[in-house]
């Protein structure tokens, strides 16, 4: 049995809540980064180092199993990985880009081979074994604006109001608020 108990969070819980209820707008793209730093000793255990033991069956799945729960089927991925970092038999790093069955597209990297701040146990505190950060793992590009996944918020809460004044249209030459 494969537990996805990361639907359970509030945060996923809100936002799938704020896409299914059209608050935020159509989604257009999401971006995901799960990129931890993961001990050597981490790897004694033999299954660690070969097929099926890395980070896109360990950890990502979680991750795509939360942007299926939020936005529905994946239509299609691509998938390039690389063990380039150890040189085990099981991949370190991956990148995937995905297209959802309403045409919103995504991409994904995972790497348990750099450190940094971006990866859901970061972002969520939901486990205690990882450090807490504010930097955000997800980020959903919507018709409105930009969905923060660390406290579900805006990240851009006047791009609608932001007009030149000559024909009412949104422009790119103009800063985003904040």
């Amino acid at each position: 049995m494969v537990g996805h108990h990361r639907r359970f969070n509030p945060l996923v819980e809100t936002t799938r809540r704020a896409i299914k209820q059209g608050k935020i707008g159509k989604l257009v793209a999401v971006s995901v980064l799960w990129v931890l730093l993961k001990p050597s000793d981490y790897f004694q255990i033999d299954w660690r180092r070969q097929p099926g033991g890395g980070p896109v069956l360990i950890n990502l799945i979680h991750d795509i199993d939360n942007l299926r729960y939020i936005f529905g089927e994946i239509k299609r991925v691509y998938v390039e990985t690389s063990s380039g970092v150890r040189e085990f038999e099981v991949e370190d790093t991956a990148s995937v880009s995905l297209r959802f069955s309403d045409g919103a597209l995504g991409n994904m990297v995972v790497s348990d081979a750099v450190p940094s701040d971006w990866s859901y146990e970061a972002t969520t505190g939901e486990n205690p074994y990882y450090f807490r950060t504010n930097d955000n793992c997800t980020c959903f590009l919507v018709r409105r604006a930009l969905w923060l996944f660390r406290n579900c918020e805006w990240c851009v809460t006047k791009t609608l109001n932001r007009r030149d004044g000559r024909d009412g249209n949104i422009r790119w030459s103009q800063s985003i608020s904040m």
